[in-house]
């Protein structure tokens, strides 16, 4: 039996990697699984807080991210956003790994994020019970040395375009230390980026199939053109650099008319309606009626 490739793909969640794990599992011998257990939850947080010894982690990333388990012959591995805030105990774990991270549009991405509740000080009982261990380990700036009144002075909001924007600098930087194989794809160029993925994963060319949509969610939000102006100050704020990394131009779409202004306005009157529905509904403790919270705890569905 052939020795598969083994990759790892790191996002921020909300960008798709279930996606490219479902269109690289249908690679002849491969085998990418989305979120493999433990999903990481406290025990990244406990990394980045050094309460978890690097020799403990990289000991149960070995025992539980082994790719002989998964029986593959081309490719093995696993998506999971995660993976990304441990990079240099994986390493350490898997020295032959590859490593891929997938970026999606960041307003995209924060909107997702901020309409499912994250870091909302409430977000813990206002999210499906499946889903509070989530809620209740999310990186915190000062996990990655912010000072303590500057996250504390930002809104939920900000904290979700803080983050879409730290995941990604924190891979390079660790990729570009330790000297890690690392191909960054759009998740809006999946699908003409096969080429490069069948170079980077040594696999023949024409390997790789058009992705399939997988993933989609019932939602009730308005989207990023429904943020306030004081949205978009604070999405530029801490989000801007990374989009004019990985988005040229998006800086247009953000100098909006006063017809789109109004327009924005009624897509916020309808949004905070329906997501007020939501928040009645978890209130009276009935999420599993709630929509738009997905099909698997956290991950690109949620």
């Amino acid at each position: 039996m052939s020795t598969p490739s083994l990759l790892f793909i790191l996002s921020t969640g909300r960008s798709g990697t279930t996606s490219i794990a479902n269109m690289l599992s249908a690679v002849p011998g491969a085998v990418i699984v989305h979120e493999r257990k433990p999903k990481l939850l406290p025990e990244a947080v406990a990394a980045l807080r050094g309460s978890m010894p690097e020799a403990q982690l990289v000991e149960l990333l070995r025992t539980t991210r082994d790719p002989a388990s998964l029986g593959a012959t081309t490719i093995a591995g696993e998506s999971n956003q995660r993976l990304s805030f441990v990079l240099p105990a994986l390493s350490k774990a898997f020295p032959e790994a590859r490593y891929i991270l997938l970026q999606r549009d960041g307003r995209e991405v924060v909107d997702s994020l901020h309409h499912r509740w994250w870091y909302h000080p409430r977000e813990a009982h206002l999210r499906h019970p499946t889903l509070r261990e989530w809620a209740e380990t999310r990186v915190q700036g000062t996990d990655l040395a912010m000072p303590a009144a500057e996250w504390a002075a930002m809104s939920p909001f900000a904290r979700c375009a803080w983050y879409w924007s730290v995941v990604p600098t924190l891979v390079r930087r660790d990729a570009s230390r330790l000297g890690l194989p690392l191909l960054e794809i759009r998740l809006e160029d999946l699908s003409a980026s096969r080429a490069a993925l069948e170079s980077f994963l040594l696999l023949p060319s024409g390997s790789i199939a058009a992705p399939p949509r997988s993933n989609a969610t019932r939602s009730v939000r308005p989207s990023w053109r429904a943020w306030s102006p004081s949205m978009r100050r604070e999405f530029e704020r801490h989000a801007g650099a990374e989009m004019d990394r990985c988005y040229a131009g998006w800086r247009g779409e953000f100098r909006w008319s006063f017809a789109d202004e109004c327009k924005g306005a009624g897509r916020r009157m309808i949004g905070l309606a329906r997501l007020a529905k939501v928040h009645a509904i978890a209130t009276l403790g009935l999420h599993g009626a709630a929509p738009a919270q997905g099909r698997s705890p956290d991950g690109d569905a949620t």
